[in-house]
């Protein structure tokens, strides 16, 4: 790992994907992504991400909203995982940025 806070985020992530196995076991589930309603959603929080970010007003909880909206449109299964790589690395840097962060 080369980036910051990711080591932390994977280990993070693999402990919590442990207790969701040992609690669910391998669940496999219909994707569940695509529908009208989710494919608007996403064109809106992509509009409402794409003028924060142009007006200085961006936060990462937009930044979420705009990722976890392309994987709800989203239905091939390649551009999928793609998407939910991008949402997952957003996470990340959420995190991170928390991480560093003065404590008070």
């Amino acid at each position: 790992f080369c980036n910051p806070g990711v080591r932390d985020f994977a280990v993070a992530v693999d402990e919590e994907r442990g207790r969701q196995l040992a609690k669910w076991g391998l669940q496999p589930l219909p994707d569940g992504t695509g529908c009208e309603a989710q494919i608007l959603a996403s064109e809106m929080a992509k509009r409402v991400c794409d003028h924060a970010l142009a007006d200085g007003t961006a936060t990462h909880a937009l930044v979420l909203a705009e990722e976890a909206g392309e994987v709800l449109a989203e239905t091939d299964p390649v551009r999928l995982k793609e998407e939910l790589i991008q949402l997952a690395a957003v996470c990340a840097k959420w995190i991170a940025d928390i991480d560093s962060r003065p404590t008070s």
